[in-house]
């Protein structure tokens, strides 16, 4: 338990693991560069075993023999010639290289046409998210705007409630320091 706290709080490493991080994937870049070409390399000299094999003239006869009444078939192979089955041999090696990279080709179109799919997809989930988020934000501020509005008014009728009356004076009801107008004139 003891070990494992300390492991915990251990941060020596940090910069090392970064390190093998970075080394590490230089390594596999670098074994699946050099695989790929030992790969052909092995093919090429398959093709050339191959073709040394075909060169081999594989053509025999064997004389028939008769004595005392014995026979003995005799056998014969005629090989086609080794020209001939080497321009089949290649014609068949360009073949399987040709489906080979049209079947390459294929795989690279479909899996181009999947990504194109795929960032489509991305940049319409995307371009959804932020109609909705601008939406959202809309009505966010729409909310606020009508709730300000709301608190502007009832402050506005709070104001209006207790505000003493000032209205002016009614010119019907007499002051009290005025004097009627019949006096004004008399005098």
């Amino acid at each position: 338990m003891r070990l494992m706290s300390e492991l915990l709080r251990d941060e020596q490493g940090f910069i090392l693991s970064a390190e093998t991080v970075l080394l590490g994937t230089v390594g596999v870049i670098g074994a699946t560069v050099g695989l790929s070409a030992v790969s052909r390399s092995v093919n090429d000299e398959l093709t050339e075993v191959a073709l040394a094999f075909r060169s081999l003239d594989q053509s025999f006869e064997i004389e028939g023999a008769a004595n005392c009444g014995a026979c003995i078939a005799g056998s014969k192979y005629k090989q086609q010639p080794v020209e001939l089955s080497l321009k089949q041999l290649c014609d068949e090696i360009e073949q399987a290289r040709h489906q080979e990279r049209r079947e390459t080709e294929e795989a690279r179109q479909h899996l181009e046409k999947r990504l194109h799919e795929e960032r489509q997809s991305r940049e319409k989930h995307e371009a959804e998210r932020r109609h909705e988020m601008e939406r959202h934000d809309k009505e966010h501020h729409d909310k606020e705007r009508h709730e300000a509005e709301r608190r502007e008014m009832e402050r506005n009728r709070e104001g209006e409630q207790k505000k003493p009356d000032m209205k002016k004076p009614d010119s019907k009801k007499p002051e009290k320091n005025r004097k009627p107008k019949d006096e004004e004139i008399s005098i």
